[in-house]
């Protein structure tokens, strides 16, 4: 078996604590429809919570297995942050290899002014055996500042023994014209998973000015203790001089077709949702983020979603 992709070390942790909460936007409708030929149409809605106006994100995709390729497009196209096209193609004549290549254009308003920032992506990924690689290049084509038009090449790479998996990652940005060479961003992890149970270290550094590095050590655990509850937490320390911030989750599946998540933080942040499947369709999704300390900045949500 081959090693998973940097991105997914620790991956159950994370998602235990981040997903199923739907408090940015008070209500979210979501509709995802497959075809059997491979045509996927996925669509959210969602309300803002400053001024009430609503944003659309509309993401059609296929795929297609040919003799011997696989092909993959799908195209994003949000009405507030931009439009991304995204393509795939894996050769069977070379097993494990996928190459994907993305354009995507970024739409944000400064001092009232419209910017606009177009790039293009291209990667690879590669697995084998007992080992996996993966590099992207994103190439800026229009931005306001020389700084944002530098290349930058993320390379990834992981390798597995048995259970336990190491992993590295190093982002560079690539001279042009005044702009030098500087590697702004490395990582490291080191998983160690079972099917029931994860625990994953990692060590981030990014640099956050000229000279300045932010380095971020985190400690993630995840447990499925029986069939219907699953547990995890991660603790992350930034500065020796500086509280750790623990977060601690976790899921119950009440019955079929419910399921409680719940989460709190070493800052007094309490997360909760409640997810119920009311048919085979239809799933409605209820999420509250309170401050348990300051007692404001409360926020609440609900999310719809439809699968056909």
């Amino acid at each position: 078996m081959s090693a998973p992709v940097y991105s997914d070390l620790g991956k159950k942790a994370k998602d235990l604590l981040k997903k199923g909460y739907y408090t940015e936007n008070p209500v979210q409708v979501e509709v995802t429809a497959k075809t059997a030929n491979n045509v996927k149409l996925h669509g959210l809605t969602a309300s803002d919570r400053k001024d009430g106006s609503l944003s659309v994100l509309l993401e059609p995709g296929f795929q297609h297995k040919g003799h011997n390729y696989e092909l993959g497009a799908s195209i994003s196209s949000d009405a507030k942050k931009g439009h991304t096209f995204k393509g795939s193609w894996e050769p069977n004549s070379v097993k494990g290899l996928k190459t994907t290549l993305g354009l995507t254009t970024l739409s944000k308003k400064t001092e009232g002014k419209p910017q606009d920032k177009i790039f293009s992506t291209l990667g690879l990924e590669y697995k084998a055996y007992n080992y996996t690689g993966t590099a992207l290049l994103n190439f800026p084509f229009v931005a306001s500042k020389i700084k944002d038009r530098q290349p930058i090449m993320t390379v990834t790479g992981t390798y597995r023994y048995g259970n336990l998996t190491f992993g590295g990652l190093v982002e560079e940005k690539l001279p042009i014209e005044t702009e030098p060479f500087q590697i702004s961003k490395w990582a490291t992890s080191f998983d160690y998973s079972r099917d029931d149970s994860s625990v994953t270290l990692s060590v981030n550094s990014e640099v956050v000015d000229d000279d300045d590095d932010k380095l971020v050590a985190t400690l993630g655990f995840y447990q499925r203790v029986h069939t219907d509850l699953e547990i995890g937490s991660e603790i992350s320390v930034a500065s020796l001089l500086e509280p750790a911030k623990i977060q601690f989750g976790g899921i119950w599946g009440i019955d079929t077709g419910s399921t409680i998540r719940a989460k709190v933080d070493s800052e007094g942040q309490v997360g909760l949702s409640l997810q119920h499947k009311l048919n085979s369709t239809v799933t409605l999704t209820a999420s509250a983020d309170v401050n348990a300390v300051t007692a404001v900045g409360h926020k609440y949500g609900f999310h719809f979603n439809f699968l056909f």
